[in-house]
């Protein structure tokens, strides 16, 4: 069982934070290490707190996956486990993400459609969702990446202080060859509105 880095960008909402790290210590998937980037001091973002935490961790060979995640994200049990199961199913795959859930168990984000000036996502009932497909993009708030991908196309763009780089990331996996799947028995919930309201 490889080490799967965690990498959460941190900006005020200390309960929310704290129920992120809950969730992650109820992982099936035990091996795991949980890389907070403290934004409260110097606030440089997310694009730029990811990115420091792939330095941090994707050119160690041990590690296949990181996985990124807002700090108002709350894994489920077997989450984890069930996006390392679709890599193994798709061997192209770059990036593998959950089902986003609000706290009612209706889907916030289960796939995706156009990405600028903002993105639209797929929301279709739950129960719809009965095996793996590829999506045009991410979303940044709990996408697991493959460590081969960051070492071939590098980190997200800079540029993109706080919007977008998820989906940019995507597209520029997808021009290379890799997939971006969305893993349908992997899900999380998401209080939206924890990490960007803040932030602003």
């Amino acid at each position: 069982m490889n080490q799967i880095p965690i990498i959460i960008p941190h900006f005020k909402s200390e309960e929310k934070l704290s129920k992120c790290l809950e969730a992650i210590k109820l992982q099936s998937y035990l091996n795991v290490e949980v890389f907070v980037r403290d934004n409260n001091e110097d606030n440089i973002l997310f694009t730029a707190a990811i990115n420091e935490g792939l330095k941090k961790f994707s050119f160690d060979e041990s590690i296949k996956h990181i996985l990124i995640l807002n700090q108002d994200c709350y894994l489920q049990a077997d989450t984890l486990n069930s996006l390392i199961e679709t890599f193994k199913q798709n061997p192209k795959c770059g990036i593998a993400c959950p089902i986003q859930i609000d706290e009612r168990g209706s889907v916030f984000w289960g796939g995706s459609y156009e990405a600028f000036p903002l993105g639209r996502h797929q929301q279709n009932p739950l129960s719809s969702y009965t095996q793996d497909f590829s999506t045009y993009w991410a979303n940044g708030a709990c996408m697991l990446v493959s460590t081969d991908l960051i070492r071939e196309i590098g980190f997200l763009d800079k540029n993109m202080r706080f919007i977008c780089s998820d989906a940019d990331y995507s597209f520029t996996a997808r021009a290379r060859g890799w997939d971006v799947i969305v893993s349908h028995r992997a899900f999380v919930e998401h209080s939206y509105g924890g990490s960007s309201t803040k932030t602003n």
